[in-house]
């Protein structure tokens, strides 16, 4: 069998294909339905004894796969065989309730980032005997790609990090409708409060160049919150509120 199993939508072939090839290139052995899980008789006996012998399950996010109920059935059987699951985004998505159980906390990476993921399978006994040959094909997004750090509460006692963690949200609902704007999901966001790195490293790992901070301050009956919009690159605060 082999040690990576891919799991996708069938309208998601084409990039499920071109990563597959790559990471072949790189002397790992992959698995990846040839078929596309959305096809109904392609959840067969074939599909369970891969993902039971896999050591790494990988699962592309996007739109298509996070209605995919295929998709949904490969990673709660995945997650009840306690296999290593490494989430990748085609595109940032907020997660189906279906998926915010078993996908909850694991750190998601882009797909277009094959360094993070290498060292990801790598940390997992799952070591490249070379250097990809393949690239991926990248898609040029126009959008300003953007991330809302957790607000942080410095209120006297520390008892408003529900209001910071609204606030937070609540900029995320706002600008996820911006079209020129790429907003990470709100899941992202709560993950981050358990990253322990340096936020440039993050930002080159997920592709992210914008990231706004903030805080929350009560004072008795008022309020002050606090923002700054960083640009990771050039290291400036745009604009501080």
């Amino acid at each position: 069998m082999a040690d990576i199993f891919i799991s996708y939508s069938s309208k998601d072939k084409e990039k499920a294909d071109q990563l597959s090839e790559l990471l072949a290139s790189a002397g790992l052995s992959v698995w990846i339905d040839q078929s596309g899980i959305d096809v109904a008789t392609s959840w067969s006996k074939e599909i369970v004894q891969a993902i039971d012998g896999c050591k790494a399950f990988i699962v592309l996010l996007s739109p298509n796969s996070i209605i995919s109920k295929n998709v949904v059935r490969e990673v709660s059987l995945a997650f009840e065989k306690n296999k290593k699951i490494l989430p990748l985004d085609l595109e940032p998505v907020a997660l189906s309730e279906d998926l915010q159980y078993h996908l909850a906390g694991i750190q998601r990476a882009p797909m277009t980032n094959i360094d993070a993921i290498i060292r990801a399978l790598g940390k997992l006994g799952l070591v490249a005997t070379q250097a990809p040959t393949l690239k991926l094909v990248k898609e040029t997004d126009p959008r300003k790609s953007l991330m809302i750090l957790p607000f942080q509460d410095l209120s006297p006692i520390g008892d408003n990090a529900w209001f910071a963690d609204g606030i937070a949200a609540e900029l995320i609902s706002a600008l996820s409708n911006v079209k020129a704007l790429r907003v990470s999901d709100t899941q992202a966001t709560k993950e981050f409060k358990s990253y322990k790195g340096q936020l440039a490293p993050y930002a080159q790992e997920m592709s992210i160049r914008y990231f706004i901070e903030g805080s929350v301050r009560k004072f008795g009956d008022q309020i002050k919150i606090t923002s700054a919009l960083l640009d990771i690159e050039t290291g400036d605060h745009l604009w501080i509120r």
